[in-house]
């Protein structure tokens, strides 16, 4: 176990050089107070018994700060992506900004550089690209009406952090998220994660993969959905040896969820798609929170879904 006194939680691990393990997220430094100035990025190191060997945090005491992404870089530091906004405003989703943040291999911070417009905007994935520079993924919004209008974001930096170009993609109807990046063979950019739409109900989102240039420019953009009334939802996304991409995922209805893998290559054929295996009789019992009470689900928390088949499930939904 490792954090501070009141909460912590982590997002994202990577493997370092040294056989340990970095891992990045949020902890609560201070009390709640009035204003919810109170989360900051939290960034530990380990050795490879999972023996802590330091610890950084980062922010200020103006604004809330979340890790959810993390990587090693080429010079042996770290890069951190995520968002950083108002307490109060990040609270309820309506200000951010995308948020990167580079250490060195003590976990000292090097520089810091935000991202996006006046509204919401946030970094979800993040990745070294070949030229020394960054590509950070995620989501920003042309309004206060975050949870109606949010398009997926794509920003490219040099190696401080100046932003070089950025780019966004997505329909007028429908909300994109871009939850994982990464920089493919040809130099340009495989985009994994979720459209859907608000106010949301059950069967209305798919998983999508959005392929740019080097530049950022659309290249194609594919739409996978599994059955009707399925809620399907893309997390992570890489490009295989065959120089064609694998999505994985979720896929869920009244009866339950299951982990989705697909495969597809450029000409939109979709090779591999397989669910994971769970009883067909399996039907969800209850849905609970974290101290155990019996709750009606509801997004931006931690709930555990409890199936007749004993299985568990735990989930948290972003809006």
């Amino acid at each position: 176990m490792y954090g501070y006194p009141n909460n912590d939680v982590a997002w994202a691990v990577c493997q370092t050089s040294d056989g340990g393990y970095a891992v990045a997220g949020y902890t609560v430094t201070s009390p709640w107070d009035v204003e919810g100035h109170f989360k900051e990025v939290y960034l530990f190191k380990t050795d490879a018994n999972g023996v802590e060997e330091w610890s950084q945090t980062f922010g200020t005491e103006e604004m809330t700060a979340i890790g959810y992404a993390l990587e090693q870089t080429d010079d042996g530091g770290l890069i951190i992506g995520g968002r950083i906004g108002p307490g109060r405003k990040i609270q309820n989703n309506t200000s951010s900004d995308a948020y990167l943040i580079k250490t060195d291999a003590s976990g000292a911070e090097l520089w810091s550089q935000t991202y996006g417009g006046d509204y919401f905007d946030t970094g979800y994935s993040v990745q070294q690209t070949a030229d020394g520079g960054y590509i950070l993924s995620g989501f920003t919004s042309e309004s206060n009406e975050n949870l109606t209008d949010r398009d997926m974001y794509l920003v490219k930096t040099d190696g401080i952090g100046t932003e070089e170009w950025s780019q966004t993609y997505g329909d007028a109807d429908t909300r994109e998220m871009g939850y994982s990046v990464q920089q493919t063979m040809d130099g340009g950019y495989i985009i994994g994660g979720t459209r859907d739409h608000w106010p949301p109900s059950l069967g209305d989102s798919d998983m999508i993969l959005v392929k740019t240039t080097e530049a950022g420019s659309e290249e194609w953009t594919q739409t996978f959905e599994s059955e009707e009334g399925s809620e399907d939802s893309g997390y992570d996304v890489l490009q295989t040896a065959d120089e064609c991409y694998v999505l994985i995922g979720t896929t869920s209805n009244e009866e339950g969820s299951d982990a989705t893998v697909i495969k597809t290559c450029e000409d939109g054929t979709q090779s591999v798609s397989f669910l994971s295996p769970h009883s067909s009789e399996r039907k969800l019992e209850k849905v609970v929170d974290v101290m155990g009470r019996e709750v009606n689900p509801v997004p931006n928390q931690i709930l555990f879904y409890i199936y007749t088949d004993g299985s568990v499930e735990q989930k948290f939904i972003w809006n």
